[in-house]
């Protein structure tokens, strides 16, 4: 069978589906993924996979458990502050629930130390050479069956719609990879489920439509059959109730594959 010549647009999408797979991989949030040509600080771009690693209050934001200098010192600085504010008390049981936490970060500790331990070795090696030293890891995931299969599923969506968001993404790469999910992914409602800025997708357009749907029927609902409306008022919203059930069951039933 004659091999597919890949020209550029699939070279795009591989590169940003391949970011979201390893991102995913590894715990990261996914917020969008896109193939659509644009500007990112002032330089073109051919596309971008947006993704979090933090602990911020922000919604499409959740904690991946990575072993960080910065998140184990906040873990420890409950039991150091008592340590040194308040030296003639002896550590109680205050602490436990911060060193359990510590226990269970995700630590990449002996890559990471081969890392740094490499660059102060190679000061003057630039990063394709950094790159080739520590890809393994990154190609096996993309190159073994589950891995090769989620990119191209992404691949074909990102094709079709040019961009979709963190929720889709992560759906398309859970349907293709499989179950168990990689270790440390975190399932698709943890993603971005509606992107603000530019075109959706069929999928996440029937996504956002369903949102707005509930939010009217949660406004709405309480309000049928108040003693205080009149009978038009209560035809008026039952009326607007059925025309959002029918605008429900058109945005679940198409298939959205």
């Amino acid at each position: 069978m004659k091999k597919r010549k890949t020209n550029c647009t699939d070279f795009v999408a591989i590169h940003e589906a391949s970011h979201a797979l390893i991102g995913w991989h590894y715990g990261l949030t996914l917020l969008l993924v896109s193939i659509r040509p644009g500007k990112f600080e002032g330089a073109e771009i051919s596309g971008f996979c947006k993704s979090l690693f933090s602990d911020s209050s922000r919604v499409e934001s959740v904690n991946h458990k990575s072993f960080t200098v910065p998140r184990v010192y906040e873990l420890m600085a409950g039991r150091a502050g008592t340590d040194v504010l308040c030296p003639e008390i002896p550590p109680s049981h205050g602490h436990t629930g911060d060193f359990t936490t510590i226990e269970k970060l995700y630590s990449l500790d002996k890559e990471t130390l081969e890392m740094h331990r490499w660059r102060l070795e190679n000061p003057a090696a630039d990063i394709e050479a950094f790159y080739q030293r520590f890809k393994k890891p990154i190609e096996n995931i993309i190159r073994s069956k589950r891995g090769t299969r989620a990119v191209k599923a992404l691949v074909r969506c990102l094709e079709k719609h040019g961009q979709v968001s963190g929720f889709e993404a992560v759906r398309i790469l859970e349907k293709a990879w499989g179950e168990p999910r990689p270790r440390w992914a975190l399932p698709a409602e943890f993603h971005k489920c509606i992107n603000e800025d530019g075109e959706k997708c069929f999928p996440d357009l029937m996504r956002e439509i369903l949102l707005y749907v509930k939010i009217l029927k949660e406004k709405i609902l309480p309000l049928r059959d108040d003693e205080r409306n009149t009978s038009n008022q209560n035809q008026v919203l039952e009326e607007i109730s059925n025309l959002l059930l029918l605008i429900q069951l058109h945005a679940i039933g198409p298939d959205k594959d």
